[in-house]
């Protein structure tokens, strides 16, 4: 099996080094987020405020090249809510980490109420059904937590992100590590 897998033209097998650096850079990311992650957080809202100004005027550039063309106003208007999107975010970027806490207090607190409601719902003698209530109120306790303390939300998102990072390029140096250990 590993010789036809090594044997396939495939960027991983011939460039190991490409996909341990992939892991390294995972890794630095992800001690990074669990080491000071207000550092991250605002990179990260940097990097989308920036994102969402270029896009929005070459949307604008495009809009004004396109003088005479029908859907030349949907493109404004796209282009005008990229850049304000993009000031907003660079103007507000604690706002930016909130609202994205918020989304998911909310949509935790919306699903824990449909698991209760499912468990309340499942028949008797069904297997699991206190399993999914107990879901469900941890999935709203999880909400209250995160409508009630937003920043330390947003560095529980971090952190969790950082651990993912991790453990991701520890999964990729190790198979960069097989990879080159099989072509030798």
């Amino acid at each position: 099996m590993d010789e036809i897998i090594l044997t396939e033209k495939c960027c991983l097998t011939r460039h190991p080094w490409a996909l341990a650096v992939r892991g390294v850079v995972a890794i630095i990311f992800g001690l990074l987020a669990l080491i000071w992650p207000g550092f991250v957080a605002g990179a990260l809202v940097l990097v989308f405020a920036a994102y969402f100004l270029v896009q929005g005027l070459f949307a604008l550039f495009t809009a004004a090249d396109l003088r005479r063309e029908a859907h030349r106003g949907t493109l404004v208007i796209q282009a005008l809510f990229g850049i304000g999107a993009g000031l907003a975010l660079f103007f507000f970027p604690r706002g930016f980490m909130v609202i994205i806490v918020w989304v998911i207090a909310f949509w935790a607190l919306v699903s824990g109420s449909l698991e209760i409601g499912a468990a309340l719902h499942l028949p008797p003698g069904a297997g699991g059904k206190w399993l999914f209530l107990l879901s469900g109120i941890f999935s709203i306790l999880i909400g209250l937590a995160l409508l009630a303390r937003p920043g330390a939300g947003v560095v529980a998102v971090l952190w969790m992100f950082g651990i993912y990072a991790i453990l991701a390029g520890v999964a990729r140096l190790a198979v960069a590590f097989r990879i080159r250990s099989l072509l030798k």
